[in-house]
């Protein structure tokens, strides 16, 4: 709860802002976030050392 506030200062939100959010404010943000597309999620990729870095073992 505490990293989600620092996130909301960082974004310019004041305390007196984040003081005056109700329950429902809350819950709509985090559907929101909830709703993100799984396309922004880092892929990652499987392979050895050797395909990584074929100049050291070439």
């Amino acid at each position: 709860m505490l990293s989600w506030i620092g996130v909301l200062l960082e974004r310019g939100h004041t305390i007196l802002d984040i003081k005056k959010m109700k329950l429902s404010d809350i819950e709509l943000m985090v559907a929101a976030l909830e709703a993100k597309p799984a396309e922004n999620k880092e892929t990652v990729m499987e392979g050895t050392l050797d395909q990584a870095f074929p100049f050291l073992f070439g």
